[in-house]
Parts: structure tokens; sequence; C-alpha cells
């Protein structure tokens, strides 16, 4: 499952990595110390610290328009338009190891998504922007060092193989954390809406 709410193609050889979760005899640093190429989106989350930020940061984003209730409305729908949009960018250059086109689109979502709060969404986006860098540092410089050729570095495959798994593994991560922002949005707006001045 690809953020955006669609399915990001994925070469036959590299399947989409699978989140799930982890024996619950696991201590949350154990789950904070997985390996990149062993990371589900359960110690994705704890390692990204998700649970200690909020999902919507209320007080900043009604700061942000000013307590405009409208405003707040017309942001929001926008902010689903850029997920459709740069998410399909995100699917479409994961799919196509385009690392570069990648990390720029999750660098796009993410100052969206700051600058009206939404924290959790925010901080995966600049987990897969980070990650997106380093891939794309990682593949220039295996195709430097070989000229080009294609390499045999065990080790070098094992790091790009293991990076790719953890970066498909925080796209699944962004699918739920959409979820979970129209989920607490909806409830945000309700409540706004509740305490608003009622027009005469």
């Amino acid at each position: 499952m690809g953020c955006g709410n669609s399915t990001a193609a994925e070469p036959e050889s590299k399947p989409a990595p699978q989140g799930g979760a982890i024996p619950q005899n696991r201590t949350a640093q154990e789950k904070m110390n997985v390996p990149a190429g062993q990371m589900t989106v359960d110690n994705a989350f704890q390692q990204l610290g998700l649970g200690e930020k909020p999902v919507i940061n209320e007080s900043m984003a009604m700061d942000q328009v000013n307590d405009n209730v409208e405003l707040l409305q017309d942001l929001n729908n926008m902010l689903f338009d850029a997920i459709k949009k740069d998410c399909a960018e995100i699917n479409r250059s994961y799919s196509e190891s385009d690392y570069f086109r990648l990390w720029k689109a999750a660098h796009s979502l993410k100052g969206a998504m700051s600058n009206l709060g939404i924290m959790r969404y925010a901080a995966v986006c600049k987990a897969i922007e980070e990650c997106g860098k380093s891939l794309e540092a990682a593949v220039a410089a295996a195709r430097a060092a070989a000229g080009d050729a294609p390499t045999e570095d065990d080790n070098l495959e094992k790091k790009l193989e293991d990076e790719r798994h953890k970066l498909g593994v925080y796209i699944e991560l962004l699918a739920q954390q959409e979820t979970e922002y129209r989920q607490h949005y909806a409830a945000f707006e309700k409540r706004v809406l509740e305490a608003a001045p009622k027009k005469q």
C-alpha cells in the first residue's frame, strides 16, 4: 500500500514491504533499534517518535488561520489535494527508483503539512525525504565507483536493498497517517464549527 490511498507499483524482484505487528514481548527500545531491512510500520512509528506528537496541533492550526473557520476548511481541502498529487509522485518515483523526484515530492508535502500543524504526517514526510536523499546519494556513489557498470559489491547491494525496504515502510506508514489525519481533522472541524458564533 502506498501513500495517498493508492498502491505503489513495485518491481517483482523486490516486493513491497509489508508492515505488521512485531512480537509483543519486544521493548520499545528494541523496536527502535530494528535494522533497516527488518523494519515494519510498527517500529517505524516508534523510531520516528510519532506517539509523542499530536496528529494535529490544533492551536497552531487555528493561529495560522486567525481563527477563521472557512479559511481552515479551504486550507485543509488544499492539503487533501496536495496529498493526492504528491503521494502519486512519491509512489511513482518509488516504483521507478527515482529518488530525486521522490524526496522533492516528500519535501513539498512536508512543508505544506508543517505549516498547518499536521505534525505526524509532516514527520513521516521528513523521514521519506531523508531516506530518499540517502538512496539518491548511495546510488550516485555506486555508479561513480563502478563507472556506471553494475556493481558486485554485496555489502553495498544489501545496504541499498535495506534502505529501499525502509523507504517502502515509511511510505506505507504515510498512508496510515493520512487516514489518521483525515479522521482527526473531521472531528476537529466539527468541534470548531460547533464553537463558532452562529451567523444571524
